[in-house]
């Protein structure tokens, strides 16, 4: 792998109710990689977006991105540092003011962020704002329209638009293609591969869709309830995987031919012992009961924490 821009080191988050949320997250980013995450709803993937911005703060652990701990980022440092770090929202409706226009949406970031001479300059911002309308494939003459006018997908667009704004090294994408038709997610997946090949940008997406995440990244983690329960290269966790969770997530891709139902609901107690996915597993073996198993390497970088 290329060398890495981001590297997300023990990270863990904690709520005031108990819940671990994250539970001992690892990895790293490569400049120009596209990162897919995939997990059912709950497993703690729009809280590893939120927590890498620091918009949520963790309670323990360390998100380095280019040699500086964001964690210990305050104020004038971590905006700063965030010009290189934006984010999609899966809302898409509600990540825009419905008093906002398009066009001062987009251009939003380039007041907050860019230089006083570029702010002076209101041509400067219009012609910006056109550009990057054209770059994700919007009529320019939407800059004029309200938020409630434009369809999911293009208020999905135009949050790529906005992230895009101020050409960041790392977008978080969460859930992009979340409730769209095909045709407008194979619009977005293919933006978001224009940008990389284009501008370098890395990527970050969490989905539950893995077929959406199997189509763009480059490598896969699989989530758990707050754990990285296995991570490898796109084609080596689509045709090896080694988690039974994961075989269950790629059972139930269209293009498979063996279902592999799970029975009951993912259960977050940290009461019960052993492997949180015991209950539902299986592969399970009598020491999964009882016995928390290890993140183990099974070919180079591909990972998994089980047993088998």
């Amino acid at each position: 792998m290329n060398e890495a821009l981001l590297n997300v080191e023990h990270l863990t988050k904690i709520f005031p109710s108990g819940i671990i949320a994250l539970d001992d997250i690892s990895f790293s980013l490569g400049n120009g990689e596209i990162l897919g995450i995939v997990g059912e709803s709950g497993c703690g993937k729009s809280t590893l977006l939120r927590t890498i911005l620091q918009l949520l703060p963790s309670s323990s652990g360390s998100v380095i991105f280019s040699g500086r701990n964001l964690a210990e980022c305050r104020g004038k440092q971590l905006l700063e540092i965030r010009k290189d770090i934006q984010m999609v929202f899966q809302d898409s409706y509600s990540a825009l003011d419905s008093r906002m226009k398009i066009g001062k949406a987009i251009a939003e970031p380039l007041f907050i962020h860019s230089g006083r001479k570029e702010r002076a300059s209101r041509a400067w911002i219009e012609n910006k704002v056109l550009e990057l309308l054209d770059a994700v494939s919007l009529d320019r003459s939407l800059a004029n329209q309200y938020p409630a006018v434009l369809s999911g997908g293009e208020r999905q667009r135009v949050g790529i638009a906005r992230a895009l704004a101020l050409s960041p090294r790392l977008i978080l994408l969460d859930e992009p293609v979340s409730a769209l038709d095909v045709s407008v997610e194979a619009q977005i997946l293919s933006l978001i591969n224009s940008a990389r090949e284009e501008k370098g940008t890395s990527f970050i997406i969490v989905s539950h869709d893995l077929s959406a995440i199997r189509s763009i990244s480059d490598r896969i983690i699989v989530m758990y309830l707050g754990r990285i329960v296995e991570e490898g290269r796109n084609e080596d966790l689509s045709k090896s995987p080694i988690h039974p969770y994961t075989k269950a997530l790629l059972s139930a891709l269209p293009d498979s031919a063996d279902r592999m139902l799970l029975n009951g609901e993912a259960r977050s107690e940290r009461s019960i012992k052993g492997c949180p996915f015991f209950p539902r597993c299986r592969e399970r073996m009598d020491k999964c009961r009882t016995d928390d198993p290890p993140t183990a390497v099974h070919s180079p970088g591909h990972t998994a924490r089980c047993w088998r």
